[in-house]
Formats: structure tokens, C-alpha cells, sequence
């Protein structure tokens, strides 16, 4: 049975993997569209935080292991879609789904890498469900396609039940043991590159806030 459970949990962590960067930039360009330069911000923040993100945890010294990271990016993604799907009711909300899902899409990636990795090498590697995987996908393309008064609510309803199903192969990952930090050797380089980016977007925030 938890052998079942992790192959569903793997089928949505490669849906998530493979898509966290491109679909919500779609449906966050697709909110903004013909509307007035706030409706920018969600799109905005989450190019920001998914851009940025990765610059701030390699270039501070953190105890956070690649697993740690990798849970705290499936929180953050699913407070994020519960929020886009408040959104979709009242828009302020739209911006902190931005917000946390430009940390999950920065985050998941790189640290469900570096987990793959450490399974493949100690004999653990769990396959997914390929039909599993299709399914999640169909059902994502699916939202798209609707009008936007259900395409915004049901895309951030089926993108949370792919982070809820997520968690079904990262909570049975408790024999995951590596050194403290496992992540690549932080550099203060990074910090820098985190403030030149931050610059002109803080300079464009402003800017349309002002609008």
C-alpha cells in the first residue's frame, strides 16, 4: 500500500517538477491581460520570488537539507494555490499566491534533484505511474481551455491536489539522511546577484503602484 502511495506521490512530483515554471506564469500572465497595470503584480511577483529565490537560499549559510527544502516548497506552493483559488473571488489574494508560488517554482526543482539523486544512489529511486502522470497533466490542459470565470478556481483546485498528492512520497522519506546542508556551497556572490535583480523590479513596483 505505501509502495502504491509513493508512486502516486512521485507521479505528482514529476507533474510538479516539469511544470511548476511554466504554468503558473501562464495563468498569472493570463489574469493580467487587458486589465489595469496592478493586475501585473501577481505575474510580477511571482518572476520576482521564482527568479530570486534561488539566489537567497545559495547565498546564505542555512541547516536546511535538500528534503527540508524540498517540503517546505510543497507548503508554500499549496498555501499559494489555495490563496490563487481565493483569488479568483477577491484579486488581492492573487498577489500572495504569486508570491508563494514564485518560492515553490524556485525551490522544488533544485531540491527534488538533489533528492532523486541521493535515492538513485542508495538503491531507493521510486517510479512513478505514467498513466497517473498523463491524467494530472489532461486534467491541468483541461482548465485552460475553459472560460476565465472557471479556468482561474479549477486550475488552482487541481494544481493543490497535485502538491496534496506530492506529500504522499515526501512524507515516507524519513530515512532521508545526508549531512546538514547538502545544497551547493553558499557564496555571498549570490546576495549580490539577489540585489541586482531586485533593483529594477523594486524601481517597476513602484512604478505601477503609483499608477
Amino acid at each position: 500500500m505505501i509502495q502504491q502511495l509513493n508512486s502516486l506521490g512521485k507521479s505528482a512530483l514529476l507533474i510538479l517538477s516539469n511544470t511548476i515554471i511554466v504554468l503558473p506564469f501562464m495563468i498569472f500572465i493570463q489574469i493580467a491581460k487587458g486589465t489595469s497595470l496592478l493586475a501585473l503584480l501577481p505575474f510580477l511577483l511571482f518572476y520576482t520570488f521564482r527568479m530570486t529565490g534561488v539566489f537567497f537560499i545559495r547565498g546564505i549559510k542555512t541547516r536546511i537539507n535538500s528534503y527540508s527544502l524540498l517540503k517546505i516548497s510543497l507548503y508554500a506552493g499549496l498555501l499559494g494555490c489555495l490563496l490563487g483559488f481565493i483569488g479568483s473571488f477577491y484579486f488581492p489574494f492573487y498577489t500572495l499566491s504569486g508570491i508563494l508560488l514564485g518560492v515553490s517554482a524556485a525551490w522544488l526543482p533544485m531540491s527534488n534533484t538533489s533528492v532523486n539523486y541521493y535515492l538513485k544512489n542508495t538503491n531507493q529511486l521510486i517510479k512513478g505511474k505514467t498513466l497517473v502522470s498523463l491524467l494530472l497533466f489532461l486534467a491541468l490542459g483541461f482548465s485552460f481551455v475553459l472560460s476565465p470565470s472557471l479556468k482561474y478556481p479549477l486550475f488552482f483546485v487541481f494544481y493543490g491536489i497535485v502538491y496534496l498528492l506530492s506529500f504522499q512520497l515526501v512524507g515516507n522519506l524519513d530515512n532521508y539522511k545526508v549531512d546538514p546542508n547538502d545544497l551547493e556551497k553558499a557564496s555571498y556572490k549570490y546576495l549580490i546577484y539577489l540585489l541586482y535583480f531586485c533593483l529594477p523590479l523594486s524601481i517597476t513596483f513602484k512604478s505601477i503602484t503609483c499608477q
